[in-house]
């Protein structure tokens, strides 16, 4: 798939892989393909049961893509169902984000659904988000809760 995405014959507009078992080493090799493709407009990568490198791997790709729009590696509500492995997003996977944020000039939607990441680190993130020219929906929220 990795070569595909790269190719310049490559049209893929939308790619929907939630709920398949992708991982570490399928994010990654699906990093490599996305980092020369130029087609891509929508990708939904939820529960895969990625860890924060293979999240750090497709947020690096993706930060110079010059025409995603749309990026959700959050929660699928049909993921207990099918018995998939929820996304583990933490602190590890904040720089990779925020490069994402900051570098993406046509990412309109990107969400993280709920992550473990701290709500300091959601509170920087948010910092870059509100610089963002293009970005008009962003979600995650923390397992942590609330601050007090």
């Amino acid at each position: 798939m990795a070569s595909y995405l790269s190719s310049a014959h490559c049209k893929l507009e939308s790619l929907y892989m939630s709920c398949n078992p992708v991982g570490n080493a399928g994010a990654t090799a699906l990093a490599r393909g996305l980092s020369s493709n130029a087609s891509l407009l929508w990708l939904s990568i939820t529960s895969c049961g990625l860890e924060p490198t293979g999240v750090e791997a497709l947020m690096n790709a993706l930060a110079s893509h010059p025409r995603l729009m749309t990026l959700n590696v959050g929660q699928n509500y049909a993921t207990d169902d099918l018995d998939a492995r929820y996304n583990w997003l933490d602190d590890q996977v904040l720089p990779s984000v925020k490069l994402l944020v900051a570098e993406s000039k046509m990412l309109k939607m990107l969400d993280l659904g709920t992550t473990a990441m701290s709500l300091a680190a959601l509170v920087d993130l948010a910092g870059v988000v509100s610089e963002s020219e293009s970005l008009a929906f962003f979600s995650a929220k923390s397992v942590y809760g609330k601050a007090e």
